[in-house]
């Protein structure tokens, strides 16, 4: 066996054969609801790029090569084990016996070059993760040989996404309204709500896969309704009208904790709110020293606060949950003296920050309020998707632009200066080029924090915090996952007590 990522764990038979035997135990014919704030507004993974699709799909209807665990480290899915080559060049996987997709056909090797061909050949939303791809070959009905142009030390968490959802070659014309995965669940819109867009009262159920190859779903059903009222949410879990509800706010989740009937939790997310400097030759900002002293100027605290608690502080362009993070906060930790020090080399006194849609108010007055304690002029002007993306991303009308950023495994966005903010570091680059050549885990993850920390040097901008998703549920449901629950929602494991 080739060397095999140390960081990412395998499954073997014997765990397998254990799944499989109790597979039909248990099984109830309780249905579960519960409230979110999206859902998709169709079913097609393939095309649908709206990031509620993952959530929903992604684990319950369909699933990847290899799959996600509540770390965001990728483990084993469809295949329960992987070979890697010395140069990391190919990949071999190992496909776990007995695999079905929910209309009773066998999924095999075949349907998984197939799915990457297609994702390929279409491209299909998420396709560009896949660029280093050279060629997909099954050399029996169980084994799937990937072959790369050059080391994708991200491969497996990517196969964990899109580019390794596999789909039924012989049964893929349209999902749009219907679904045939190979996941614990099929999906399916509420009668009238695959045109009702995104008004609340949509939904949208998960029903157990009766064909699923593994452990099937405790509870029979599962019902997600969007609503954009968690007030209303809140009081339909304590009447017991509802069994849960994701992304409730701080002080809801405090108020349930009272309630003996109802559970809450704060999950971890890769979700990040961050600062940007227009760093442009002719910008104010232009000079390092100035954007690393409005960095120290500001307290993340009370920032977080204003935000409505639910956030850790962030130092650096890698949240705790990728791969590379060290906790960069001390480098440019709050010290309001000293970064009046540094500005006083500096004339400017005023600055213009632009807003992305959905950015808290609270959070802006707390960034102003600051700075204007601080002797700085700031002029906070929050835009519509249509006024950011001409002002700031192609005029680059800004000084300071905020908003946040939802993806994971997305250091190298910051490379090369390819991004709307055109910020480069050259040292940067190269560290991070090295990184993604590595043929080991280890020496993957100490490239990307040494280019994390040679970016965070340059301070192209303040990544303020994380964000944190609440959540509540009725004492009665067992099984819920904490983290990650504004990307990933995987819901087999929930079980609801008649008691």
């Amino acid at each position: 066996m080739g060397a095999v990522y140390g960081a990412y764990a395998l499954l073997n038979k014997r765990t397998l054969s254990a799944q499989s035997a109790g597979s039909e135990e248990n099984l109830s014919s309780a249905r579960v609801t519960l409230a979110v704030t999206s859902i998709p507004n169709h079913l097609d993974i393939r095309t649908n790029s709206d990031r509620s699709a993952e959530r929903v799909l992604i684990g319950n209807v369909y699933e990847g090569i290899t799959s996600l665990n509540g770390k965001n480290e990728a483990v084993a899915g469809l295949a329960e084990s992987w070979d890697v080559s010395k140069d990391a060049l190919t990949y071999t996987f190992h496909l776990r016996p007995g695999l079905t997709f929910s209309n009773g056909d066998d999924l095999t090797s075949h349907d998984v070059v197939w799915s990457l061909q297609q994702l390929m050949t279409k491209k299909y939303v998420g396709h560009a993760d896949l660029k280093k791809l050279k060629s997909a070959t099954s050399t029996d009905d169980e084994t799937v040989v990937l072959t790369l142009s050059s080391p994708a030390p991200d491969l497996l968490w990517v196969l964990a996404g899109r580019c390794g959802l596999v789909f039924d070659r012989n049964d893929a014309a349209n999902l749009e309204s219907s679904t045939v995965g190979s996941g614990p669940f099929t999906a399916a819109f509420s009668k009238g709500d695959a045109e009702n867009g995104g008004k609340d009262g949509k939904s949208l159920t998960l029903t157990r896969n009766t064909n699923y190859w593994g452990q099937k779903s405790k509870v029979a059903a599962v019902t997600l309704t969007q609503t954009s009222d968690t007030a209303a949410t809140v009081k339909s879990l304590t009447a017991g009208d509802l069994h849960g509800v994701i992304g409730i706010s701080k002080a809801q989740a405090t108020q349930l904790k009272k309630n003996s009937g109802v559970t809450t939790t704060e999950g971890d997310t890769t979700t990040r709110a961050v600062l940007y400097y227009n760093s442009d030759a002719t910008s104010i900002l232009s000079d390092k020293r100035f954007r690393q002293a409005l960095r120290i100027g500001l307290d993340k605290s009370r920032i977080i606060t204003a935000a409505g608690g639910l956030g850790t502080k962030l130092g650096g362009p890698i949240p705790a949950l990728d791969p590379g993070y060290e906790d960069l906060t001390p480098v440019f930790s709050y010290d309001i003296a000293k970064s009046q020090s540094l500005r006083a080399y500096f004339l400017t006194r005023q600055i213009k920050l632009a807003v992305a849609p959905g950015i808290n108010d609270a959070v802006v007055t707390s960034i102003v309020d600051q700075y204007t304690a601080q002797g700085l002029t700031v002029t906070a002007t929050k835009l519509s998707a249509k006024e950011w993306k001409q002002q700031v991303e192609t005029k680059r009308s800004f000084d300071m632009a905020l908003t946040t950023v939802s993806g994971s495994h997305d250091l190298g966005d910051w490379m090369t200066g390819d991004n709307w903010w055109t910020f480069d570091s050259p040292d940067a680059d190269e560290l991070y080029e090295k990184a993604m050549q590595s043929t080991t885990a280890k020496s993957y993850e100490k490239g990307l924090a040494q280019a994390a920390k040679t970016l965070n040097e340059a301070s192209p901008a303040d990544w303020l915090y994380t964000e944190k998703i609440a959540s509540a549920w009725s004492s009665k449901l067992s099984g819920m996952p904490t983290n990650l629950l504004d990307s990933r929602l995987p819901l087999s494991g929930l079980s609801l007590s008649e008691t």
